[in-house]
């Protein structure tokens, strides 16, 4: 079964959003939905869900299947819970609405939609809607000001939002002013034609930030694997378990920061050592001293 989503995208049917869904409605009112009733529940979607797959060309729509969520609910007498549940599809939608209105006024930005939409995740409080960020951008935006302008424009909104009553404007802000860093740093690789991480340390050695010693010791394929494991651990969020958090990953996290560890090392021959140590062949243990790879 497939699921239509509303970026025009497809993705297989998980029967466990449904139910973590229903679950949430029902604890909001203070009440458990148990195994049994979820099952009976989502058994009656999935037939509605069947029904409607053969006859719109073998998806079904998240608007769809939320109707039919609302419909099983109805059926089954849950009317407190499903008036949550209406209020909470009504709270998204209201959300989605905010942040696309901010994303259609820079579409050459697309790191924004996902930021914005952690926001939105994190900072949940009334103080903290896309609304008044979107109101107090207004106050800022120029029809004529390119994409870079606005971006900017709008990390000043954030910032001016920024009071005692809420802080946390401040984050959201920062958050921002990366989005604009990145855009202006992938501008800047883009001129000086790089595309690579072992392209970037040749870049630098060139300016005199790296020592030679890394190019003499490591071939581009080499420096190349190591961003591979840097990208790897930088994905998992600092302050909670993501699900990237997986055992494979956990190694190549490990990998990361002996490689970091190794950009520390007071010579050469203890990187050396260090990186060879921490090829992903022999995870025995380092082969440097303590005080270049300490445990």
């Amino acid at each position: 079964m497939q699921i239509s989503k509303r970026n025009g995208t497809v993705e297989a049917y998980e029967a466990g959003k449904i139910k973590r869904a229903m679950g949430a409605a029902f604890a909001s009112v203070g009440k458990v939905l148990d195994d049994e009733e979820a099952d009976r529940l989502l058994a009656r979607i999935e037939r509605a869900m069947a029904s409607a797959e053969q006859g719109e060309g073998g998806s079904v729509s998240v608007e769809d299947v939320q109707d039919l969520v609302e419909r099983a609910l109805m059926e089954a007498n849950h009317y407190e819970e499903l008036k949550s549940y209406i209020l909470y599809r009504e709270d998204r939608a209201r959300k989605r609405v905010a942040r696309e209105r901010l994303c259609a006024q820079l579409p050459s930005v697309p790191a924004l939609p996902g930021v914005l939409a952690s926001v939105q995740k994190e900072f949940p409080g009334e103080e903290y809607e896309l609304a008044h960020l979107s109101a107090k951008f207004q106050s800022f935006a120029k029809p004529d000001a390119a994409d870079g302008q606005l971006l900017a424009m709008l990390v000043k909104a954030a910032v001016e939002l920024t009071t005692q009553e809420a802080p946390r404007w401040e984050i959201i802000a920062a958050r921002l002013l990366m989005v604009q860093f990145d855009r202006a740093l992938a501008e800047r690789l883009a001129a000086r034609h790089i595309e690579t991480f072992a392209q970037k340390v040749a870049f630098l050695t060139e300016e005199g930030l790296y020592g030679d010693y890394i190019l003499q010791h490591y071939t581009p394929a080499e420096l190349d694997e190591a961003a591979g494991f840097i990208l790897a651990a930088t994905t998992c969020s600092p302050t909670r378990a993501c699900s990237c958090c997986s055992t494979a990953t956990s190694s190549a996290r490990i990998r990361a920061r002996r490689w970091s560890r190794r950009r520390r090392c007071s010579s050469a021959s203890r990187c050396t050592s260090l990186w060879r140590s921490a090829r992903p062949s022999a995870w025995g243990g380092c082969a440097a001293s303590t005080t270049c790879c300490p445990r």
